[in-house]
């Protein structure tokens, strides 16, 4: 039998260190949603935005949740229905499908039927047997049509939380919002910065600490996402499980990477690329950071090491 020696579930793997002027009024709209908790703060007294966006999260909880049974992508998963019925959906679907081909399979979303052997939501998880595992890495497709593919089980692990980022972030720029920061379980965007007009301070966790700080970076108008084995785990005989799985082994990706930090405009791009480049590894990853416009990335080794691309901020 497998011992469970220690869980970890950290929901907000980048910490805000962000003070803006006393002066300034505050919106905060917050809650339990995408089995995350999310905060999203308004530099500026909005009462519509306080009222409006709790209903916009729950309507996208509605089509991203993989549990409710309810929610678009369940019903779609457990075939009951034929293919996306919003255009929200079909679009991340399209863009889950770019980013499997940009990483080289690193990503892939058809991945549910592996996923779902490995329940780190649980106060008891337990490494799946090997049977189990092979059994259902032959259901996981290279280049399939997440549209129209209904024998497909898809994750959007991710992908979604961008995706909802990008969402929302649109809602407050509509509603003439100019300085804001939102905060999906760790998945930050910034619009703007600071009322005073100074960048937002964000902060990229230490992976062996979960209150320490490793470095800052100055950000305005800018995604700042970061994947890393400390985010859902446990332990097991002295090995430590996390939730970023590879797709070739249906096991937790092994690449010496304890995290990964995208900085970049684009949500839905920064929460592919730090789940992908977890997966490829730093060679690899960096490698496709340095191909891509406008997109930067830390890389966190196990021994703490950091590697940086060419452009990344420096301290």
């Amino acid at each position: 039998m497998v011992g469970m020696k220690k869980l970890c579930f950290c929901l907000i793997p980048i910490l805000l260190l962000c003070s803006c002027s006393r002066a300034a009024q505050i919106t905060e709209v917050n809650g339990f949603y995408f089995d995350t908790y999310v905060n999203i703060t308004l530099y500026e007294d909005n009462v519509s935005v306080k009222t409006e966006l709790p209903k916009l999260l729950s309507s996208l909880e509605l089509i991203y949740s993989p549990t409710l049974p309810e929610s678009e992508l369940y019903r779609l998963n457990h075939a009951l229905i034929r293919k996306p019925e919003s255009e929200e959906l079909r679009k991340t679907l399209e863009e889950a499908m770019y980013y499997e081909v940009l990483s080289g399979g690193a990503l892939n979303a058809s991945i549910g039927s592996v996923s779902a052997l490995w329940d780190f939501h649980t106060d008891s998880p337990a490494v799946p047997d090997s049977a189990s595992v092979n059994a259902a890495l032959k259901q996981i497709k290279k280049g399939a049509d997440y549209l129209s593919d209904r024998e497909l089980s898809l994750d959007l692990g991710c992908i979604a939380k961008g995706a909802i980022s990008f969402r929302v972030r649109d809602y407050l720029l509509d509603q003439g919002v100019s300085s804001a920061i939102i905060d999906l379980g760790g998945n930050v965007v910034v619009i703007g910065g600071k009322p005073d007009g100074r960048p937002f301070t964000v902060g990229i966790q230490d992976p062996l600490a979960k209150d320490k700080v490793l470095r800052t970076v100055q950000v305005k108008d800018c995604c700042v996402v970061t994947s890393g084995t400390y985010e859902r785990c446990f332990e097991a005989d002295g090995k430590l499980y996390h939730h970023i799985l590879d797709p070739q082994t249906g096991y937790p990706a092994e690449s010496g990477l304890s995290s990964v930090t995208i900085l970049c405009a684009d949500p839905v791009m920064a929460d592919a690329l730090s789940t992908a480049c977890m997966v490829l590894g730093k060679e690899e990853g960096l490698a496709l950071i340095e191909t891509i416009d406008d997109c930067e990335a830390l890389f966190i080794d196990g021994d703490m090491n950091m590697y940086p691309s060419s452009g990344f901020p420096p301290q």
